[in-house]
């Protein structure tokens, strides 16, 4: 299937850019501060996206063509690395402004992220999909186990250079989403209002309360 393939290798592109990157900017920011406490803010600058757009996110992946959404993510994401390879061989680069990178791709992530998944389903036949699904998970898996491993080995060469690579990455992940053909798109009709959007929460909630009961009623009948 040609557009599964293309969208398989965008993805696993997008990844290895992503993991490339943040291994660079870690150990970039240490460089310019000699401070553990100044590299774990890292990570929470790449947690924090993922919680505010927690709610939001689920609702523009269902609304709106998920290939612009991806491709928005990964050009954004292209012009970011590439500001940050500028910034370092101009030499004006400064850890608040590798926090502020690491928000915009955090960002783009978080939106990412739960776009990706669903779009397999549109891509292959509906007796393709769970083989379709284990080679997204598994290519998924290997980048973000070899893309460290690859940007702290190519850090030698200099940050600007994985910079400079991830970019190009995004870049071409990107181009590949926007051939992609989807067989199947369904969205929904309905307006987006609080319920809607708390939609998921409510679901999971309601679950675990009948599940709470239901093992309560267990438990009575086992016990009495």
């Amino acid at each position: 299937h040609k557009s599964f393939s293309l969208f398989l290798v965008g993805r696993t592109m997008s990844v290895f850019a992503y993991q490339m990157t943040m291994v660079a900017l870690a150990w970039q920011l240490y460089d310019l501060t000699d401070s553990a406490l100044a590299l774990g803010f890292v990570g929470l600058a790449q947690f924090v996206p993922l919680v505010i757009f927690t709610i939001p996110v689920g609702h523009v992946s269902d609304r709106y063509d998920r290939r612009k959404i991806l491709r928005t993510c990964q050009w954004i994401s292209a012009v970011a690395t590439l500001v940050l390879a500028t910034g370092t061989v101009a030499g004006w680069i400064s850890p608040y402004f590798i926090y502020c990178a690491v928000l915009v791709l955090g960002s783009m992530r978080a939106f990412e992220l739960p776009t990706m998944g669903p779009m397999v389903p549109n891509l292959v036949p509906a007796e393709d999909v769970p083989q379709a699904m284990a080679w997204f998970t598994s290519a998924q898996k290997t980048a973000t186990i070899l893309g460290p491993a690859l940007g702290g080995f190519l850090y030698i060469l200099g940050p600007e250079f994985v910079y400079g690579l991830s970019s190009v990455f995004w870049l071409m992940s990107g181009l590949l989403v926007l051939v992609v053909v989807i067989q199947r798109a369904v969205r929904p009709k309905e307006p987006v209002t609080i319920q809607s959007l708390l939609a998921g929460f409510t679901f999971v909630w309601r679950d675990r309360v009948i599940l709470g009961t239901a093992s309560l009623d267990m438990f009575a009948v086992l016990v009495g």
